[in-house]
């Protein structure tokens, strides 16, 4: 994990990851993501908490194309960000910042 300063965004940190599993433990706000495909048909899905869970966010291409999704609104995670599916992704990149609960 990095810290980085993005658009005048104090604080926030960066997280990368190449398969599924835990991304990050605790409270936070997702202000976005960046999904570096390998192939066509890539899918990725994140939960809230540190294991397995229900889907809250989930984003996917036919196409072998990169994505970078800004939040308007920060997402929020009150467990923990879990990236439950990494199907044909090289590596995503979540730029968030924790959050006292």
């Amino acid at each position: 994990m990095a810290h980085v300063s993005l658009g005048g965004e104090e604080g926030i940190l960066t997280a990368r990851v190449t398969a599924a599993g835990l991304v990050y433990t605790g409270a936070c706000l997702i202000y976005w993501i960046t999904a570096q495909a390998s192939n066509a048909a890539w899918v990725i899905d994140l939960s809230d908490g540190v294991a397995t869970g229900t889907t809250k966010w989930s984003l996917g291409s036919a196409l072998s194309l990169s994505q970078h999704c800004n939040f308007s609104k920060p997402m929020k995670m009150e467990t923990g960000i879990y990236a439950e599916t990494v199907t044909n992704i090289t590596s995503i990149t979540v730029g968030y910042a924790p959050v006292q609960t």
